[in-house]
């Protein structure tokens, strides 16, 4: 988590701007993990690095849809 945390600061002011194809999967696939299996984790990373929730909103459709997968 050591290695995730020290990015995602970063990784939510910049959508992941800096990242490769790879790593935006990968996130993209953490994320959702915690989105669905941990919300309240979820909560707790969107709280201290996306408190106006710009980046949640912006990829709202990625959470929502998987959802029910």
């Amino acid at each position: 988590m050591f290695l995730f945390s020290a990015h995602i600061k970063d990784a939510v002011e910049t959508d992941c701007s800096k990242c490769s194809d790879t790593q935006k999967a990968a996130a993209d696939k953490v994320l959702i993990y915690l989105y669905k299996k941990k919300p309240d984790k979820f909560k707790e990373l969107q709280d201290k690095y996306d408190h106006d929730k710009n980046y949640y909103k912006k990829h709202e459709k990625l959470f929502k849809g998987s959802a029910s997968s």
